[in-house]
């Protein structure tokens, strides 16, 4: 069948998708994972860490290794407001899209966000307190107990240069709460959505 990409979230890289990508390799689906710039193994360049970016990183990954291929795109958090944006752009190269708690949408921000969008401190509160959100974030995402290679990898990536300036980068230019606009536009092309929602 088509190609399932999976898309990470904000922070924690693609180790994320370890049981997902495992039962789909066993299911004899075709399955790629990446980590978005500034994450995981992939290069932290000195951008805007926006929508364009992880578009562009995306289109670059399926022309390169895909090529001529329509994907099945599932994204979680921020990764289904790219995933989102990316069909928006190039809904030809998108058979289905999985959206599993998509970002996009007005919600309150936390008063760390507040403080990290300041300009000047904001990015030495980024660097201070990484690693401390990285770690107290990591449970809200797992219903049980955060698998320890999740763990690892998320908090070692956290002492790679540039993480935390990716970090603060995303949080001050990466659109989380406006993209109603997109998500309309996506509904109207009619491409086949599973939307999964809840804790």
């Amino acid at each position: 069948g088509d190609p399932v990409v999976l898309v990470h979230g904000f922070s924690v890289p693609s180790v994320i998708w370890d049981n997902t990508f495992a039962a789909l390799n066993n299911a004899d689906r075709a399955v790629l994972r990446y980590d978005l710039f500034g994450r995981g193994y992939s290069d932290r360049p000195d951008a805007k860490y926006n929508s364009e970016l992880y578009v562009s990183q995306l289109k670059e990954l399926v022309d390169k290794l895909l090529p001529g291929k329509k994907i099945i795109l599932c994204g979680l958090s921020m990764g289904g407001a790219i995933s989102v944006a990316f069909t928006d752009k190039y809904p030809d190269k998108v058979a289905k899209v999985i959206l599993i708690d998509p970002a996009g949408f007005p919600m309150p921000a936390p008063g760390v966000t507040k403080l990290i969008k300041a300009p000047g401190i904001g990015t030495y509160f980024g660097r201070l307190f990484a690693r401390r959100a990285m770690a107290q974030g990591l449970p809200e995402n797992f219903v049980a107990a955060v698998p320890p290679r999740v763990t690892e990898e998320s908090l070692k990536q956290i002492d790679y240069a540039g993480y935390a300036d990716a970090i603060v980068s995303t949080v001050r230019h990466m659109d989380m709460t406006g993209m109603e606009p997109a998500y309309r536009r996506v509904g109207e092309k009619k491409i086949p959505t599973l939307l999964i929602w809840g804790k």
